[in-house]
């Protein structure tokens, strides 16, 4: 009977569009949570960094430490300005250590 097979192919039609608007909405659900996860651990890894930088400098004692990503006003300093390395070292280790703690 070609009725019921129009009638099974739309109703069989409409499940698979019900399938892929569940499977958007899903996917959708999961995108916004991951996004704010990421936000979370970055403004966690933020906050550490700085936190270190604070206690960092509290022995160092510099007048500045700058940034060196894409956005600075920075265009030259003195080699022996750029504390960078001595900065990772620092949170590497501070890093290690917190693991080492759990």
């Amino acid at each position: 009977n070609a009725f019921l097979s129009r009638e099974r192919a739309e109703s069989e039609q409409n499940r698979l569009l019900k399938a892929q608007q569940d499977l958007q909405e899903l996917t959708n659900k999961y995108t916004a949570e991951l996004a704010q996860k990421q936000q979370e651990m970055n403004t966690k890894l933020t906050q550490k960094v700085m936190a270190f930088i604070q206690e960092f400098n509290k022995e160092k004692g510099y007048n500045f430490i700058f940034s060196n990503t894409m956005n600075d006003n920075i265009l030259f300093a003195e080699k022996g300005a750029d504390i960078t390395e001595e900065l990772l070292l620092g949170l590497n280790e501070a890093y290690v250590a917190e693991k080492e703690k759990k």
